[in-house]
Parts: structure tokens; C-alpha cells; sequence
């Protein structure tokens, strides 16, 4: 058995208990507000777009919300 199977199961099984990291909580925060896991500053699509690249695209608040809801993602950002 590989120890990262290991702290994945102990780590599942804190989550369901209700321990769950600050880091998760703040990236499940981000997704719910943002759609995305990190807050993008504007200056992002700036250089983005310098570089020929396309803006990134905006996520639709509805969908981001209904899979929150359908995986139960509204444990991770409370407590």
C-alpha cells in the first residue's frame, strides 16, 4: 500500500467529519465567487492578451452553483 493512498483516505475521511483544511475551504470560497480555484487579477488578461492569447474565459455563476450544490461542495466552505 502506498502512503499516498494512505493520507488519501485519512484526508477523505476528515473531510466528511468536518476537518477540513483551510486551503480547501479558500479554493472551494474561490470557486463558488470566481469559478475559478485562484483569484485572477486583471493585469492576468493584460498580459494575456500582450502575448496574443485570448482572455480567460468567464465562468456562468448558475452552472459553477449547481455543481457546488449536486456535489455537496457547500460543506468545504463552512465552518
Amino acid at each position: 500500500m502506498e502512503v499516498a493512498s494512505v493520507l488519501r483516505v485519512l484526508r477523505n475521511l476528515a473531510v466528511k467529519n468536518g476537518e477540513v483544511p483551510p486551503i480547501y475551504r479558500e479554493l472551494a470560497a474561490n470557486i463558488k465567487e470566481t469559478g475559478y480555484a485562484y483569484k485572477i487579477p486583471g493585469i492576468r488578461n493584460k498580459k494575456r492578451e500582450e502575448m496574443g492569447l485570448p482572455p480567460l474565459p468567464k465562468p456562468k455563476a448558475s452552472e459553477i452553483a449547481k455543481l457546488i450544490e449536486l456535489t455537496d461542495g457547500s460543506k468545504l466552505s463552512k465552518r
